[in-house]
């Protein structure tokens, strides 16, 4: 996985905040890539694809989604990204380790209970 994110993060492409790399999360088997836009995807799905057939490991198409963040909404014009020579499936709605990552303002309530529940736990180990 390691390896994964640092071929990703040299490709110099992804999402950045000031000069680190959030292009690319990862945790245990399951991958993250966050782009601003579709070129930049594009380049991480192929990276993902060469880095697959180096390391003899498979992503999963069917399990894959891909949510896009835009103010119009106007998926029918979007050329498809594919993974794997599999066209990814826009998605309004996806589960990310046990949280739903959603298209519409509903983020912001999901953020927000996620929030309250790491303060909860963290207090909860520290008392």
């Amino acid at each position: 996985m390691n390896e994964l994110l640092y071929k990703l993060k040299v490709s110099n492409v992804g999402c950045y905040i000031g000069s680190v790399f959030l292009g690319g999360l990862g945790y245990a088997d399951d991958v993250c890539l966050l782009s601003t836009n579709r070129g930049s995807m594009s380049i991480m799905l192929k990276i993902c694809e060469y880095f697959s057939k180096e390391y003899d490991v498979l992503f999963n198409s069917s399990k894959t989604h891909l949510i896009i963040y835009d103010e119009r909404r106007n998926y029918q014009k979007i050329v498809p990204l594919c993974l794997n020579g599999e066209t990814l499936n826009i998605q309004r709605v996806a589960t990310h380790l046990g949280y739903p990552v959603v298209i519409d303002n509903v983020n912001y309530i999901v953020t927000r209970n996620a929030t309250r529940d790491l303060i909860w736990r963290t207090n909860y180990v520290m008392g």
